[in-house]
């Protein structure tokens, strides 16, 4: 789920978040044992960054928070989105039911706590208020992955049903999962480094 605030109005918008698959030929051949049994299109590519694509713009104050990772962090964004003089974006991971959660819904904020830690979901703040101070911008709040991630995905329904009904392509799909969510973590890393 992510927050959307400009001056006056706020908009609550839910997003899933998903490796996405394109509709074009399979390029990898494990796709293409797996989508005509799931009738899905063929093209595996990354998720859209969408905390990115705001930064790119210069000008909008971005943060990504978990509120059962990091309590002071999710604060800290909030504040300085309603202090900035512009628009703002807080992308708010947020499990639902649809993920069938092993550990049950009652516990989405550890869930929330085991995204962040395994790497599968990143905090960061984007204050453009910083560059106009000659300081970097990013600030990266996420520590280094902890190397649970695929115990993280098969805690929920969603990625553990994929595996018992295709185990032989499931691994490699979740092999490919991880490998982006470690980029995009070192994406953000190189990010908060900058001068």
């Amino acid at each position: 789920t992510f927050l959307l605030q400009a001056k006056t109005s706020t908009f609550l918008y839910s997003i899933q978040k998903y490796t996405r698959i394109q509709a074009v030929r399979p390029q990898n051949p494990l796709l293409r044992q797996l989508l005509p049994s799931l009738r899905l299109p063929a093209r595996e590519s990354a998720k859209k960054d969408l905390g990115k694509q705001a930064m790119s713009y210069g000008y909008v104050y971005v943060a990504q928070v978990g509120m059962g990772a990091d309590k002071n962090q999710l604060m800290k964004a909030i504040t300085e989105a309603e202090s900035y003089d512009g628009p703002s974006l807080i992308i708010c991971y947020a499990p639902c039911i649809n993920h069938g959660l092993s550990k049950g819904m009652g516990k989405s904020q550890e869930n929330i706590k085991d995204a962040v830690d395994c790497g599968y979901w990143q905090l960061y703040r984007y204050n453009p208020m910083l560059k106009e101070k000659g300081e970097n911008p990013f600030i990266l709040d996420s520590k280094e992955p902890n190397g649970k991630f695929k115990e993280f995905i098969m805690g929920q329904t969603r990625y553990s049903s994929l595996a018992k009904e295709f185990p032989q392509v499931a691994d490699k799909l979740f092999e490919l999962t991880e490998k982006q969510a470690m980029e995009r973590y070192e994406d953000y890393k190189k990010l908060s480094e900058m001068k």
